[in-house]
């Protein structure tokens, strides 16, 4: 048997295996199971009062539908500011909303359906952390953090490591993933974390808010479309250097700075917000800071800084005067 061979029944039983593992689960697990999560933003502490952004997310994780979810959220010594549900359009949801207490109610939630509320807080201290309660009939809804994975046993843990192993080495083999598989691999071994499973524009929002600016956090938190890191960097560059009031530049470069250490996103995205940095600060006329961003944005991307050099007309009209290096 040859390499090929091996490899191709390494996937195949890895397949199988996985398949047929998920089938006996289906078949023994027919109960409804209710989860619900928080995320909590990093509270902005200003001289009146504490601003964070709080997100929960119920789902249905089990077979059967459960009927009469609610979902009952308080707080003392601080108000819910603004609220957004999101949910699917034919998903019946009722919402109370007062300055201390937010509740849901949804008439049935089948399997894997789920429904997403976020929560502008505004309060003083450790106040800020609301308390939360989901049930349904029958069911009481329990956190993602406390759930027990109790019907994993040893042998499915066996079975879908020897699977991962052969579509391992399978890509490994193939050259068109072999890059692919080793830059993952560099990137979780480097502890850095994988850009994804984010929310961006409330990341955004949430830093918005960090920084006491409502407008703006209310702003993101009320988005519909989802918006990328690169792209926003752009339109807050474009917004900063419009202006010309030196407190708002300030902001948003302090703004941009922030993100590039508060979010986890990919090597494109951390270069162009080096350079809309630099975007910032030419317009400013601060020279040496300017280059230092355009080389952090070269070391990461040189091709798109220089592209972008060529048709940006803000450093075609600042280099000359103000001695900027467009070529490093």
């Amino acid at each position: 048997m040859n390499l090929k061979s091996i490899i191709a029944t390494a996937v195949i039983t890895g397949i199988v295996t996985i398949v047929t593992g998920m089938l006996l689960f289906k078949i023994q697990d027919r109960e409804p199971e209710l989860l619900y999560s928080v995320e909590e933003s990093v509270p902005f502490e200003g001289q009146k009062e504490t601003i964070a952004i709080h997100r929960y997310i119920i789902n249905n994780n089990g077979d059967d539908a459960v009927k009469n979810v609610v979902a009952d959220i308080k707080i003392e010594g601080a108000q819910f500011k603004q609220h957004k549900i999101q949910a699917d359009g034919s998903l019946p949801v009722k919402e109370i909303f007062e300055p201390t207490h937010y509740r849901v109610e949804i008439e049935s939630l089948n399997p894997s359906e789920k429904v997403n509320i976020s929560l502008l807080v505004s309060g003083a201290g450790d106040s800020i952390r609301p308390t939360v309660s989901v049930r349904g009939d029958g069911i009481r809804g329990q956190l993602v953090k406390e759930k027990k994975d109790t019907f994993i046993d040893s042998n499915l843990i066996i079975a879908l490591i020897s699977a991962y192993a052969g579509i391992g080495a399978f890509l490994l083999y193939s050259k068109r993933y072999r890059k692919v598989v080793l830059a993952l691999s560099r990137t979780i071994f480097s502890g850095r974390k994988l850009p994804i499973g984010e929310d961006q524009k409330h990341v955004i929002g949430s830093l918005f808010a960090i920084k006491g600016d409502v407008n703006e956090a209310t702003t993101y938190l009320r988005k519909e479309a989802s918006c990328a890191y690169w792209s926003e960097a752009d339109l807050i560059g474009a917004k900063a250097v419009a202006s010309d009031d030196e407190n708002i530049k300030n902001k948003y470069v302090t703004l941009l700075k922030d993100l590039l250490t508060y979010a986890n996103m990919a090597e494109e995205s951390i270069a162009i917000i080096h350079y809309n940095i630099a975007r910032i600060l030419t317009s400013k006329g601060d020279t040496e800071a300017t280059q230092e961003h355009l080389d952090n944005a070269r070391k990461i991307d040189n091709e798109m800084v220089k592209k972008r050099l060529e048709v940006d007309p803000l450093f075609a009209k600042n280099t000359p005067n103000k001695k900027i290096n467009p070529t490093g």
